[in-house]
């Protein structure tokens, strides 16, 4: 057995393990509220509007702006 083929059965093992605990749940729907509350946050607010971007740089640059 090659050492790439005991990796990907180490890898399996330790993710089956995790999705087991119900702390890989508790971290998982953390994430995801943080996430759609920013989402949300920014959109609910509409913030870009209030600092002042124009729809012409929001069109063009709309992801990159998010990010930040």
């Amino acid at each position: 057995m090659t050492s790439f083929e005991n990796l990907k059965i180490v890898t399996r093992y330790e993710l089956l393990k995790q999705v087991r605990r119900k702390r890989f749940y508790g971290a998982l729907v953390i994430t995801v509220l943080a996430v759609v509350l920013m989402i949300g946050l920014y959109h609910g607010l509409d913030l870009p509007e209030k600092i002042g971007i124009s729809e012409g740089v929001m069109s063009q640059y709309e992801t990159e702006i998010f990010a930040m």
